[in-house]
């Protein structure tokens, strides 16, 4: 089975990826933590201080060849995927592949960019998933209370659209991201970008 959860920054996806991953070694199921390069360490960590080692990927490795010998020589059974939306298009297929036997591959990720686009890797996962899972923080303006469904780039308290920097963990200082619902998010970019 291949399980897709999701939700915006902030939302718990690094931390109930860690609290399952957890409960299922407690119980004495094999898994892996594995997550894509990027400048941080082989850790999954989440914001509430949870972190545990994990196998680090690159763009171009074969998934489906990387733990399917580690699906039969160790007894894996449980794959987590940390920052999915980080994937390859034939990363998802060879995840998908790993999930037709007798492992659960467990994907957490964001949904859409800052610009409220779809990340490339999760067009594929949402056709692939045979479950999605949305995680639902709360909106952070202050009078708002819907889900959040996706999030604003501030930088020097303004949302913008358009940033040079492709953005790995998170942000602090004068950028920064907000989880908002969608009509927060069409509000403040009408006002800030105009």
């Amino acid at each position: 089975m291949l399980k897709y959860y999701y939700g915006t920054m902030a939302s718990g996806k690094s931390a109930t990826l860690l609290m399952n991953a957890h409960q299922k070694k407690k119980n004495n199921i094999k898994c892996l933590i594995i997550k894509p390069h990027d400048k941080r360490d082989d850790k999954v960590t989440s914001r509430i201080g949870l972190e545990s080692d994990c196998i680090v990927f690159y763009p171009e490795d074969d998934l489906f060849e990387m733990f399917k010998l580690k699906r039969l020589s160790e007894g894996i059974t449980e794959i987590y995927v940390d920052e999915c939306q980080f994937l390859t298009k034939e990363q998802i297929h060879q995840l998908w592949l790993l999930s037709r036997g007798d492992v659960t591959v467990n994907c957490f990720g964001l949904r859409v960019t800052y610009r409220n686009e779809l990340f490339t890797a999760i067009q594929t996962l949402s056709v692939y998933a045979d479950v999605e899972v949305k995680l639902e923080p709360t909106c952070t303006c202050k009078y708002c209370n819907e889900d959040a469904t996706t999030h604003l780039l501030i930088v020097d308290d303004k949302a913008v659209l358009d940033y040079p920097e492709k953005f790995e963990g998170d942000v602090e200082g004068d950028i920064h991201f907000e989880c908002v619902c969608i009509g927060c998010w069409l509000e403040r970019i009408a006002k800030d970008t105009q």
